[in-house]
């Protein structure tokens, strides 16, 4: 079996094609051959396993992102929280310091 067919031999099998066939046969017969070799076509089997693999890589990826974005919402829902808790909670716990009255003695 060959391997990948040259521009060449190409024009060869056109020309026989030419000959022995009407020019539709022809036609026909030269679409239905690949231009490189039957080597590069990809079957379907070759198809399934592509879809397969990049149909992982997606999902991989997007859990990855799920993930990213899962941290990143508590984060910010942690930090709102604390926020609100700042405003609210803390200064029953921790008061502000009661400002003190300095009395200043005028000197004599």
């Amino acid at each position: 079996m060959m391997g990948t067919i040259t521009e060449r031999q190409r024009q060869r099998l056109r020309q026989w094609a030419d000959r022995h066939m009407d020019q539709e046969t022809a036609d026909i017969f030269m679409e239905s051959t690949p231009p490189t070799g039957w080597g590069d076509v990809a079957t379907k089997q070759d198809l399934d396993v592509l879809e397969m693999r990049l149909s992982a890589k997606i999902d991989r990826e997007i859990g990855e992102v799920r993930a990213a974005q899962t941290t990143h919402l508590i984060t910010i829902v942690v930090a709102i929280l604390v926020a609100m808790m700042g405003n609210t909670v803390l200064p029953h716990y921790f008061p502000p310091p009661s400002p003190q009255i300095v009395v200043q003695v005028p000197s004599q």
